[in-house]
């Protein structure tokens, strides 16, 4: 018997998704477990797998359609299999167009209609599953046309021109510059939408402001490649990166203002750092979360950051690795860039941005000159939760731990 592939909980606060990739098509072999196709949420992509072993018999999605919880995307069953949809039969399965008025159904024909039916007073042959599910929908009959062989509508084409619909009416919104203008169109992923719409949120709904301090630190990479030297696991190797994560933390703890939201009025403090990452992937900006990051020594932090690095490069960021945080790090000294101001990650009290390291040749007292390497770290805070004191405060002591690293 034929198995229903649908859209599984995408997730928390997650109402949709985009059908990203297909790995499989029609008449492909399957194993329970491998990933059958990928899905696009507004924070991350998502493998769906398959939950038997089979065949690929029919795919009732296209690539790029925007799917819900839920969703019919596909059936797997045995090579050969003809799926019967197995719904109930009434004496009122064939619908005629007085019937579809008397529903309120609107019956108005589109330009490219391939339906096989007029509003002349052709009968449809339609399943009342489908006929409730296409009213739920707000799908007009005219709209539909059946795929099998028995010519009468079933589920599969109500689902088939519901997602043609979503994806026709997201092609519509974006409309074309003015004639004449050189370029083209490229539609955002779901992930640069979600974060353009917090990000605006964010600019519009907080009242933050940006301090920077420069920070001597060159302790921080001897330090760092002291740990690096005996390290022959590249997964473990520890980055500036993950040294400012460990320094952070420890900072945070003794300024808990820092890790905190505004709510009602009130302060909600974090009681642990849980430590959101920016970090730049084909789809867009993610911050995936290495939770209670206060606990832990620069080398686990370094693994765990490791491991969501690659995770983000090949696009196997999950929603559970976004959920939570209560701080966000950018870093985007690896770029080149050398100051920032970083826009807060709503609904977080404040986010760091580091710049890149960069040599200075500094003065000494008796005279003579040493070369340090100086990083520029900002802090965007909420002033609702944050005055600049207290920012100043948090820049002066994760300076004084930066410079008070020890090689472990």
């Amino acid at each position: 018997m034929a198995t229903k592939i649908l859209v599984p909980i995408l997730g928390e606060s997650i109402q949709n998704a985009t059908l990203y990739r297909w790995n499989k098509t029609v008449g492909d072999t399957v194993k329970r477990g491998e990933e059958i196709a990928e899905l696009e949420t507004g924070k991350a992509n998502m493998a769906l797998e398959s939950p038997v072993n089979g065949v690929m018999l029919e795919v009732l999605v296209h690539e790029g359609a925007l799917v819900e919880t839920g969703d019919l995307l596909a059936w797997i069953g045995d090579a050969g299999e003809v799926r019967v949809e197995q719904e109930e039969l009434s004496p009122n399965a064939e619908t005629d167009i007085e019937a579809v008025k008397a529903n309120t159904f609107p019956i108005e024909a589109p330009a490219s209609s391939t339906t096989s039916f007029t509003s002349s007073g052709e009968r449809i042959r339609i399943s009342p599953v489908a006929r409730r599910l296409a009213q739920s929908l707000g799908i007009p009959l005219n709209m539909l046309s059946p795929s099998g062989t028995g010519l009468r509508i079933m589920i599969r084409d109500v689902e088939r021109a519901s997602a043609e619909r979503k994806s026709s009416i997201k092609e519509q919104s974006v409309s074309a510059p003015a004639r004449g203008i050189p370029g083209y169109l490229k539609p955002l992923t779901a992930i640069r939408q979600l974060t353009g719409e917090r990000m605006s949120a964010s600019v519009q709904q907080i009242p933050q402001y940006s301090i920077s301090m420069e920070i001597d630190v060159s302790q921080v990479v001897r330090v760092k490649d002291n740990l690096n030297r005996n390290n022959l696991n590249a997964n473990g190797k520890v980055s500036i990166t993950a040294m400012l994560i460990f320094v952070t933390a420890r900072a945070i703890m003794k300024n808990p203002l820092v890790n905190a939201r505004y709510i009602d009025n009130q302060l909600f403090v974090y009681e642990h750092v849980d430590m959101a990452v920016a970090v730049a992937t084909s789809q867009g900006l993610q911050a995936p979360v290495i939770p209670a990051v206060e606990l832990l020594s620069i080398h686990e932090i370094a693994i765990r950051l490791n491991q969501l690095a690659e995770k983000a490069r090949s696009n196997r960021i999950a929603p559970q690795d976004l959920e939570g945080g209560s701080f966000t790090l950018s870093n985007l000294g690896a770029l080149g860039v050398t100051h920032f101001n970083p826009i807060i990650n709503p609904p977080q009290a404040a986010i760091l941005g580091v710049g890149a390291i960069r040599p200075v040749m500094l003065p000494l007292d008796d005279g003579g000159n040493r070369i340090a390497k100086l990083m520029t770290l900002t802090v965007t805070a909420d002033h609702r939760v944050l005055d600049g004191a207290d920012v100043a405060i948090f820049l002066s002591k994760m300076r004084d731990e930066l410079q008070a690293l020890k090689v472990e």
